[in-house]
């Protein structure tokens, strides 16, 4: 954004990265007064709403209980979920998610226990961007055609790591798409008995939400705790989860102070801010000395890592709130500051002091080990978290938990459906005669002995060969629910190499005179049949549309336009209602612009 302003940028977004929305949003405002261009002020009013929002969410926020807590590999930190079921996790690419243009790096496995029927799980559209799908069981083991969920639940940013409640009534997600403070917040939807679809999602808020990536909230089965993850206070290749202390109906009332801000949102533990070293277990009566020893030093080295990641993680924060401290020249801010950081550096010292007399221990533990001529490989122990819990708190145990390996899904292959509105292609398509309901029109090419080449064709589509008594080849082209369409259209038929093309009518797939079929438009049909006309998708009906439409009806889709707009029909229904309840179901789906309404 130009070198001038780059230690302001700077120092806006440390502000906001430590929740001071205010003196960030007097920075970025200026900012924009003095910047012309176009894309640098699209940017700047992004950073302005983000920390807008973020003020904002300060105003109505939560103080949960953290009980505990765990910094793990960015790469795989959702195996870390011990209450979730042992393999399911199943990696991408699936039979969900077979293919992906580039790897996200977050989201890397789909959430797919054993005995699931409803799944929900992000996939990737052909913009690049991941959205939210939805796939059903339906018998024992064959899966719907995946579908997008809702529009309400569809960002034009990446929406990852759903997972639903045990009761399937809430749906939690994290998006960057939607209404946050920055980075990935967290979201929830619930379902709405009266609309038959999941509500308008709302973020969880502060501190669930933050600057920084926030993922994968869920509660649970016990309803004891809640659980979600973040890289708020760790380097970018790792990953904290927080163990929070359940609650159904959290009490959110206003941030007092700038410094009760940077507390909650440290997430700190309750009852032990800093790790200490854990008093010595004693070992069941039937272990070996090697196996409490063993036992007592694979303890205390899983404390050393954990006193390290914390003194990673003050580090970090010293680091942010010294570049704040140099860069401000605000009294009563360099105050607040200067006394933060001292707190935080004398954190920090009795960290270190920490680290260093669990050293100690451990090295007094290597020579006993050497008294005693028992050898302890490193390399077996940095490998027991795979298989066995690296932390345990006294309320949630952490224990990695294996992916799934990847299996044959049966997923339903949507039935190809056949384009018959009237277009010129490349190459001409000859599509299979069919008896359209009520009164319609084609536009006759010409009779000849033997089947034309596509070619001769000139690129009309559909294009529909019949063979006559005589042994000859009828061909029309196009498909007309009214005149005035069909005779939209002659005039570029003849400019294609066809001057003697003309128009042909018909009702109910019978041939009948040009004249009568005009004349049947303006009575009304005795019994009439019903059809779906479809306004809004000029730009041809998405997939995730028609899979839902071929798993209702096998009507036939017919493109036709109308006064320049491009509509799509579904028809004949026999009854009135067959077709409102499609077009419900399509409502439901957040598809807009639909008419139900007679053939005439």
């Amino acid at each position: 954004m130009g070198q001038d302003y780059s230690v302001e940028i700077r120092r806006a977004q440390a502000l906001h990265n430590t929740y001071d929305f205010d003196k960030a949003l007097e920075i970025w405002h200026s900012l924009l007064e003095r910047n012309s261009d176009s894309l640098q002020r699209i940017d700047l009013l992004e950073k302005i709403l983000r920390s807008e929002n973020g003020r904002n969410m300060l105003s109505y926020a939560t103080e949960p209980k953290v009980l505990s807590s765990i910094t793990v590999p960015r790469t795989d930190f959702f195996l870390w979920y011990s209450h979730l079921e042992e393999e399911s996790w199943l990696p991408i690419p699936n039979a969900f998610v077979p293919d992906v243009t580039s790897p996200h790096d977050y989201y890397t496995s789909i959430y797919f226990p054993e005995g699931i029927r409803n799944l929900v799980f992000s996939s990737q559209d052909e913009s690049g961007s991941w959205n939210l799908y939805t796939s059903t069981c339906s018998g024992d083991t064959l899966w719907s055609y995946p579908t997008l969920i809702n529009e309400n639940l569809t960002s034009p940013e990446d929406d990852i790591f759903p997972i639903l409640s045990r009761n399937g009534r809430e749906l939690y997600f994290s998006t960057r798409g939607l209404f946050g403070m920055g980075g990935y917040d967290l979201f929830v939807s619930r379902w709405d008995d009266e609309i038959h679809d999941w509500g308008i999602p709302e973020n969880l808020g502060f501190p669930y939400s933050s600057p920084f990536d926030d993922f994968l909230f869920c509660n649970t089965p016990d309803g004891n705790f809640s659980l979600f993850a973040s890289n708020r206070s760790c380097h970018r290749d790792s990953m904290t989860i927080y163990v929070l202390e359940f609650e159904n109906k959290p009490i959110k009332k206003p941030i007092a102070s700038l410094e009760q801000a940077r507390r909650i949102a440290a997430l700190i533990p309750v009852e032990e801010d800093l790790p200490s070293i854990p008093e010595r277990i004693e070992p069941p009566s039937v272990a070996s000395a090697a196996d409490s020893l063993f036992l007592d030093y694979t303890t205390l080295l899983s404390t050393l890592r954990g006193l390290q990641d914390s003194l990673v993680t003050l580090s970090k924060d010293l680091e942010m709130m010294r570049e704040l401290y140099t860069s401000t020249e605000n009294e009563q801010e360099i105050q607040t500051l200067s006394r933060l950081l001292l707190d935080t550096e004398h954190r920090a010292i009795v960290l270190q002091s920490e680290i260093n007399n669990t050293t100690g221990a451990l090295q007094q533990m290597e020579m006993n080990f050497l008294m005693e001529g028992i050898i302890i490989n490193l390399e077996d122990i940095s490998e027991k978290p795979q298989s066995t819990p690296s932390f345990v708190s006294e309320q949630y145990a952490f224990t990695k938990q294996r992916a799934s390996k990847p299996f044959d899904i049966p997923i339903e292959i949507p039935k190809e459906t056949f384009d018959y509105s009237f277009r010129i292609l490349d190459t001409a398509v000859i599509a299979e005669p069919v008896n359209t309901p009520g009164i319609s029109y084609s536009i006759q090419l010409y009779v000849v002995s033997h089947k034309a080449q596509l070619r001769q064709l000139k690129g009309l589509s559909p294009v529909f060969e019949r063979r006559q008594a005589s042994g000859k080849y009828l061909y029309t082209a196009g498909i007309f629910y009214s005149y005035k369409e069909a005779l939209s259209q002659i005039n570029v038929v003849k400019k294609r190499g066809f001057p003697s093309a003309f128009l042909v009518a018909y009702r109910d797939g019978k041939s009948i005179s040009v004249n009568e079929a005009r004349k049947a438009e303006k009575l009304p049909a005795a019994g009439p049949k019903y059809r779906i006309i479809l306004e809004n998708f000029s730009d041809g009906i998405p997939d995730a549309v028609m899979a839902i439409i071929r798993s209702n009806t096998s009507k036939e889709i017919v493109r036709s336009i109308s006064d320049g707009k491009v509509l799509y029909i579904i028809a004949p229904f026999d009854e009135r209602e067959e077709a409102e309840a499609l077009a419900e179901i399509l409502k439901g789906n957040g598809v807009e612009g639909i008419i139900t309404e007679p053939i005439k």
